[in-house]
């Protein structure tokens, strides 16, 4: 699919070119490094509120929820980083509007990049019920995203990998919270925070791929206008 120049626009003209490969990585890393900056700033700092539960056992990692949304300056960092890479996001979810030409994967993606937005800065402690709503969103939205689009690009391999990571891995947390639930044994809530990583860590994976599917598309600026060049 080719996207011809405005009308009137030349190449000299083109003020700002900003390669969608380019773009793909900034989504990732950004959530990717305040990721891995929330849980080691935890376990320095915050090791002992972070890691304990009602069982009053041991446990060595941190949830998710707590790394990023109950201690500062972790979620400051966390929120900031989504609020940045939501914006590319939305971008990338309408590009693959027009490669896939599927509404379905639109809303897939809106609903998974919104509630994520959502659930991240509605916490737990202000506001549970939305908060719960946007997370129960963000993984229904998230794990049928991925069967949408490995049914338009079945050539992926690494995407049915990172898809079956997801599912493994959210299986073991749900076992594993289960578990440390009924029998409060030690290093179990452990085994769940690692799948839960492995669950955001294959999500972030799986959306890397926009830097393979758009590697030879462009964003261009146009006197003020904006196109994309190249081709998917």
């Amino acid at each position: 699919m080719n996207y011809k120049p405005l009308s009137g626009s030349t190449e000299s003209s083109i003020s700002v070119k900003i390669s969608l490969s380019t773009i793909a990585i900034i989504t990732v890393c950004l959530p990717l490094f305040a990721f891995i900056y929330c849980i080691i700033w935890s376990l320095l700092y915050n090791f002992h509120s972070s890691t304990s539960t009602h069982c009053g056992v041991n446990n060595y990692l941190p949830s998710i929820s707590s790394a990023i949304g109950s201690f500062s300056p972790q979620k400051y960092v966390w929120r900031l980083s989504i609020a940045l890479h939501s914006t590319p996001r939305y971008l990338l979810a309408f590009l693959y509007f027009i490669k896939f030409k599927s509404l379905t994967i639109l809303l897939l993606n809106i609903i998974e990049i919104t509630s994520l937005v959502g659930l991240t800065f509605i916490s737990s402690i202000e506001n549970y019920p939305i908060h719960s709503k946007c997370f129960v969103l963000f993984m229904i939205s998230a794990l049928v995203g991925m069967f949408s689009h490995l049914r338009k690009s079945q050539k992926s391999s690494m995407r049915k990998y990172m898809a079956i990571t997801n599912i493994t891995a959210g299986v073991f947390a749900v076992y594993f919270f289960t578990r440390h639930n009924w029998y409060c044994e030690t290093g179990v809530y452990t085994l769940f925070a690692l799948s839960e990583y492995l669950v955001v860590l294959s999500n972030m994976l799986f959306h890397f791929q926009a830097y393979y599917d758009f590697n030879q598309t462009n964003l261009c600026i146009v006197s003020n206008r904006y196109q994309f060049v190249d081709s998917f």
